[in-house]
């Protein structure tokens, strides 16, 4: 069991899901398959983790489709980086998780798609 000192503020932790893009060199259906064993792993990390809300720890985790990046656009056709999403986007996304706004917020995944 966590314990930690009682604070004014809570603790919010917010994870970001790397996974699309490290596994973006593999093939389409190994990398479905991949991602496909660990989204459901990632969710339970997250769920379980968030039952450390009664001391003060909230988590949440962020989960972005595909992130416009210089690697990316080198890698992907251009009709798939339209869709992706900007780096500051995702921030702005991370910023209102660990705000007050967001307080009722915990062991949830945010997916954050493009346009």
């Amino acid at each position: 069991m966590v314990t930690r000192p009682r604070s004014p503020s809570p603790l919010t932790v917010v994870a970001v899901d790397r996974t699309g893009h490290a596994l973006s060199d593999l093939p389409g259906d190994i990398r479905r398959e991949v991602a496909d064993a660990t989204d459901p792993a990632e969710a339970r990390l997250t769920g379980r983790i968030a039952e450390l809300r009664p001391q003060r720890i909230r988590v949440k985790a962020v989960a972005p489709q595909l992130l416009d990046t210089r690697t990316n656009r080198a890698m992907f056709p251009a009709e798939v980086m339209a869709h992706a999403v900007a780096p500051e986007a995702i921030a702005g996304v991370i910023a209102f998780l660990v705000s007050d706004a967001a307080a009722a917020v915990s062991g949830a995944i945010l997916p954050a798609y493009g346009a």
